[in-house]
């Protein structure tokens, strides 16, 4: 039992080699978008009409508020925001959302581009910013970890 678990742990230590990095990678590539979005985008109102929170098996709970704007080429938009957690329960009180509107930042001339609420903008990079770090952390973990397996489990010559 315990030689089938240690084995596991050793791919899990070898998985954590490439996914560790690949992760904070990719929370970096997001930190930047937001990084862009802060210091490029237009600051807009916009209404707020309704919110979700979505809960994972695995994951912790996610929060979205639907949001409508006028553009700034006069165009109606309507996206869900995704939120974060600290100020999901700043807005939330009894599972009813205490704002109605809310001031955001978007890129105009990309679409494709998330929206970000502005009072939000310092915790979603400061998540974004934990999670490179753990990211890292896995891989530096997978690759202590995986050393010292293949040391210790190495035959020594006769």
């Amino acid at each position: 039992m315990i030689a089938r678990w240690l084995s596991n742990l050793k791919w899990i230590l070898l998985i954590a080699i490439v996914a560790g990095p690949g992760f904070a990678y990719f929370m970096w590539t997001e930190l930047e978008t937001i990084k862009r979005i802060a210091a490029e985008g237009v600051e807009t109102t916009a209404m707020v009409d309704g919110g979700e929170s979505r809960s994972g098996r695995r994951s912790g709970t996610s929060y979205t508020i639907h949001a409508l704007w006028t553009d700034a080429n006069n165009a109606e938009r309507a996206e869900n925001i995704n939120i974060s957690s600290e100020y999901a329960h700043s807005i939330i009180q009894d599972d009813m959302l205490l704002i109605d509107a809310v001031q955001i930042k978007y890129l105009p001339g990309d679409a494709a581009a998330p929206v970000y609420v502005v009072e939000d903008i310092p915790q979603q990079q400061a998540d974004k910013e934990l999670m490179i770090w753990l990211g890292v952390g896995a891989g530096v973990i997978g690759v202590i970890g995986s050393a010292i397996f293949f040391l210790v489990g190495r035959k020594k010559p006769a």
